[in-house]
């Protein structure tokens, strides 16, 4: 029914076909699971599919391990003051994964590759949504890892960074770099990377397609989050970047909500916090990137510039 040894380029074509092809494949799904509602709806162009209230997901076997992933989180999630999917079941077609779960009620935040209804607020009506992302974030990032599987969850995706010389190779000859700076470099990068930063559990994809709001009076605060097929297990950093760079765009007033409400709910010192953010985006994005955010010609220690970039106006 569905095919396990294409290569890439064809598995691609595959997974690009109309709904119509996959009705067969989320019938036996839907009958195994148990599933009443048949009326099934695709999100996207995605192998991702409705039917009545609940979603199912269906991962080739290149990318199985992201579905055992969120199953494996979905059971394992702190108690969070909003409201996340539950697997309803799981299973194996083929040698792809699928998995079945409730579908978080409220409104998608942004959609497919647009901006939807994040993009339509003024940044003053974000803060509420901003405010309940900082507390989501500050309870799952507190939340005990030791009966997460390690192994399944540190298996990332990801690339790692550029050594910290060829970093400090990059910013030696830039014009724009003070001569302060450059040779402070090495040093802070360094010293951030052996600092002792507590692993925690991650999302590892905050943006809005993943968030759902409602309307509490005349604005939106965060109501779901769902997608954990990213989740990971490292330094918090890796999920506040994305959403303070990413996300947020590095908006100061976003930004600033997001720092002050997630420091003080987990009780952390600000400038350990905004140098480790910065030190990750160093590692993160070449120099013409940073340039386009602060202009460290303007700045004497990376600290003055990391206080810049993530500002957190803690009120006495």
């Amino acid at each position: 029914m569905l095919p396990s040894d294409l290569p890439d380029e064809e598995m691609d074509k595959f997974i690009k076909r109309p709904l119509d092809h996959w009705i067969p494949a989320l019938e036996a799904i839907a009958h195994e699971a148990s599933i009443a509602d048949s009326s099934f709806r695709r999100f996207y162009h995605s192998q991702v599919f409705q039917a009545g209230d609940l979603v199912i997901k269906l991962r080739p076997p290149r990318n199985r391990r992201s579905v055992i992933r969120e199953e494996h989180v979905l059971g394992s999630l702190p108690d969070l003051p909003v409201e996340t999917p539950s697997v309803v079941a799981s299973g194996d077609m083929d040698e792809w994964r699928w998995l079945v779960t409730t579908r978080v009620h409220g409104r998608e935040l942004s959609e497919w590759r647009l901006p939807g209804l994040w993009g339509e607020l003024s940044n003053e009506d974000r803060l509420p949504i901003v405010e309940g992302l900082a507390k989501v974030a500050s309870v799952l990032h507190d939340h005990p890892t030791s009966d997460l599987d390690s192994e399944l969850l540190n298996a990332s995706r990801r690339k790692s960074g550029p050594s910290i010389e060829s970093i400090v190779e990059e910013y030696a000859q830039s014009s724009q770099v003070p001569q302060v700076l450059c040779s402070d470099l090495a040093g802070f990068l360094e010293s951030e990377a052996q600092s002792d930063r507590h692993a925690v559990l991650l999302h590892n994809d905050f943006r809005g397609g993943n968030l759902a709001v409602d309307l509490q009076g005349s604005r939106y605060r965060l109501s779901a989050i769902f997608d954990f097929e990213d989740a990971g297990i490292g330094p918090a950093e890796a999920d506040l970047i994305g959403v303070l760079i990413g996300f947020f765009e590095a908006q100061s007033t976003l930004v600033d909500r997001f720092m002050n409400t997630y420091a003080s709910n987990r009780g952390l010192d600000v400038k350990r916090l905004q140098c480790g953010l910065l030190s990750r985006l160093l590692r993160r994005e070449s120099l013409d990137d940073v340039s386009s955010r602060v202009r460290l010609g303007d700045f004497r220690t990376w600290e003055d510039v990391g206080a810049h970039l993530f500002p957190c106006m803690q009120e006495d």
